[in-house]
């Protein structure tokens, strides 16, 4: 199921920003030490690199990693752009990226496998990641490499709830089939599986609410809803097999949102988990 489209990635850094538990985030990052090694795992167009530069943390090491070569050679030029317009320092060459005093490294890789050669992260992240590899996947390789104090970051982690509105006779038919997609490919109730998992540990799980909640305001919807939302669209026709019924969905969903009524729902959790 392909989720990486450097629109729709950069439109998803707005919708997260407005979905995230601001108290997690907020812990998350004043746990974070003075210059700190971060992991970003399925880290698409670098979207946390944003926010450490945000947050004015220009010292330690970021790495990101991702299978997708383009959207990696995105995320350095949009993210070394950022920085540039916040008034940062930007050394770029073929051996090394530094903001600052930021090491960057942008890595084409298995998210997992590279995860296992980094030594003692201070945090790891993953911004809907989880349900692309299940649970028990990423916690072995994520304990494999943890140190006391390391911080594990999963917000808008998916959990098998999807909602359109205004209900359609055949959101069941739909959205079921999306769902089965997903199944085949990924864990999309992954987001309770990680509570239990991490509650039976020894360190320390908060849990907080973080659904995607994308909406017409009374001029219509923002330029980050409108990309986001078309490619919501265009990614359930993809995975669902095509029918009359899934046809007639799409048309009708279309053009609720060409009018400015179509809304959007997915449930999810942001879940910071402290290894001790």
């Amino acid at each position: 199921m392909e989720h990486a489209h450097v629109g729709y990635l950069e439109a998803k850094r707005a919708i997260d920003d407005a979905a995230f538990d601001a108290d997690l985030l907020s812990i998350f990052r004043d746990r974070l030490p003075d210059a700190p090694t971060l992991v970003d795992l399925g880290c698409g167009t670098g979207s946390m690199l944003g926010r450490l530069l945000e947050w004015e943390i220009t010292d330690g090491t970021y790495i990101g990693i991702d299978a997708d070569g383009d959207v990696l050679e995105a995320a350095e030029q949009l993210r070394t752009a950022e920085a540039r317009e916040r008034g940062y320092e930007v050394i770029a060459s073929a051996d090394e990226l530094m903001i600052g005093d930021l090491a960057v490294q942008f890595d084409q890789a298995d998210a997992l496998e590279r995860l296992r050669a980094i030594e003692a992260p201070d945090a790891i992240v993953g911004v809907s990641f989880a349900d692309l590899v299940g649970a028990e996947p990423l916690l072995e390789a994520a304990r494999a490499v943890a140190t006391t104090d390391t911080q594990l970051y999963l917000p808008i982690t998916f959990d098998d709830h999807t909602v359109f509105a205004p209900a359609d006779r055949d959101d069941d038919a739909v959205v079921g089939a999306f769902h089965a997609a997903m199944r085949r490919e990924g864990a999309p109730a992954v987001g309770r599986h990680l509570i239990a998992a991490l509650d039976r540990g020894k360190g320390a799980l908060a849990v907080g609410p973080s659904d995607w909640v994308v909406r017409p305001h009374r001029d219509g919807y923002t330029p980050a809803a409108q990309e986001f939302l078309q490619h919501i669209i265009t990614l359930i026709e993809a995975a669902v097999p095509e029918t009359p019924t899934r046809t007639a969905w799409m048309r009708r969903r279309r053009a609720q949102m060409a009018e400015g009524e179509l809304w959007y729902i997915a449930h999810q959790y942001d879940l910071l988990y402290q290894f001790r």
